[in-house]
């Protein structure tokens, strides 16, 4: 097959390196990184609506499969065009993706379909957000409804941090147009757990469960960043949980879309929070998730060309997901001063003496064949092993042989998971 990946960063290589095992696939990504630019056919193309260059290069390079990354490309509708032209897409449709790009929308979904979350309200002003807070105890969970990029939520300690946050949303208007909108919704107690499900719509396949650390700092210190770095599994999620998860979860979800005319297809993400057996969604998102993708595809055995093509087709039920029984970590080397201002064009040394584990690179491009840092998140690197202690000590020996001018990351990934 000719598959053509969209997106640049650490989950578009490690789909590339995944799809890649299967030797008759040829791999194409648009635009790309650095490290995709060294082991597949780095493309250059306009994505932006409507998308007819793309579509142009597509049926010129026999494209048997397109997979959009990013959010934001499935909420500009690629999935939409691509479908329309005759390209077979692993993706949702924009009216799909929605899930993601609308927390409200998904909010209205959950509550129709009957599945667990938070109790909410929407928002478009500031005076009616104020006295909606007057009715909750803290902390208080302040949303932006729509993309952006993983940094839109605001948890506030108390009522004072929680009302000065509403002006960042309406008076600052740090989000932008994703802030017009916001949903505020109560507090949940537990740990965050993320799950990875391809679905054609109806029938869903998990990947094993993995746990996100979205602050900068050790410990889960200071702000959000797009993630740290991830392990699996999840010793809090049991069978029992999976089986909630599939049946109380996803399928009513979906099937609430199905209802309205939405068929949904492609990989959904959950993002849930877990008391015990108290389970509730944080969020739904439209893609796989980064650095998520990149811990837990190693795990997978099946082909995965054959299951996007299932998924794509409405034939998930004839598909038989088997995944390794192993651990992995995923530690995100990042620049300095990330989440915030930081440098580009530091070269990366050390890369050639990986051993025992994966690098993907995320923000990196090849300045005279040599790859530099080009994004607050520069690499991931995961290591599998028999447990999780191993994957841990596994990918810190590999990150250590790896060198950039300002280099940062956590040292904790994983441990919570001891």
């Amino acid at each position: 097959m000719n598959i053509l990946i969209l997106g640049s960063g650490g989950r578009e290589h490690a789909i590339a390196v995944k799809l890649s095992e299967n030797k008759n696939h040829r791999i194409f990504i648009c635009p790309g990184n650095g490290g995709t630019a060294l082991e597949f056919s780095n493309i250059r193309l306009p994505l932006t609506e409507p998308f007819t260059e793309l579509i142009k290069w597509c049926h010129a390079n026999s494209i048997d499969l397109a997979v959009p990354g990013p959010e934001a490309l499935l909420m500009s509708g690629v999935v939409d065009y691509l479908t329309s032209a005759g390209i077979k897409c692993f993706g949702p449709f924009k009216n799909a993706a929605l899930v993601e790009g609308s927390k409200a929308f998904a909010k209205e979904i959950m509550l129709s379909a009957g599945v667990p979350t938070a109790g909410y309200n929407v928002f478009t002003a500031k005076n009616p957000a104020l006295q909606y807070l007057k009715q909750l105890e803290p902390p208080y969970v302040l949303k932006a409804d729509g993309l952006a990029q993983g940094k839109g939520v605001i948890i506030a300690a108390d009522r004072t941090e929680a009302e000065n946050s509403l002006a960042v949303f309406f008076d600052q208007k740090k989000f932008g147009s994703a802030g017009e909108k916001l949903v505020i919704e109560e507090f949940l107690i537990g740990q965050e757990v993320s799950i990875l499900a391809f679905t054609d719509g109806r029938e869903v396949r998990l990947l094993p469960a993995s746990q996100d650390h979205k602050r900068i700092g050790d410990n889960d210190q200071g702000p959000n960043t797009g993630g740290m770095g991830v392990y699996s599994p999840v010793k809090i999620i049991n069978r029992k949980h999976f089986e909630f998860i599939e049946k109380k979860i996803l399928k009513p979800f979906l099937k609430e879309l199905e209802r309205r005319g939405i068929i949904y297809r492609g990989i959904l993400y959950a993002g849930l929070m877990i008391n015990k057996d108290n389970i509730n969604v944080v969020e739904f998102n439209a893609r796989f998730g980064d650095p998520e993708t990149e811990c837990v595809l190693p795990l997978l055995k099946t082909d995965l060309a054959e299951i996007m093509c299932a998924c794509a087709n409405g034939s998930l039920d004839k598909i038989s997901m088997q995944t390794e029984k192993l651990a992995s970590c995923t530690v995100i080397l990042a620049s300095g001063g990330y989440p915030e201002e930081y440098k580009k064009g530091m070269e990366i040394t050390g890369l050639d003496k990986i051993h025992s584990a994966m690098v993907y690179h995320a923000g990196t491009k090849l300045e005279n064949g040599k790859p530099v840092t080009d994004g607050g998140r520069v690499l991931a690197i995961t290591a599998c092993g028999a447990d999780l202690k191993s994957a841990i000590k596994t990918a810190y020996e590999n990150v250590k042989k790896i060198h950039f001018n300002g280099m940062y990351y956590r040292t904790d990934i994983g441990k919570k998971g001891l």
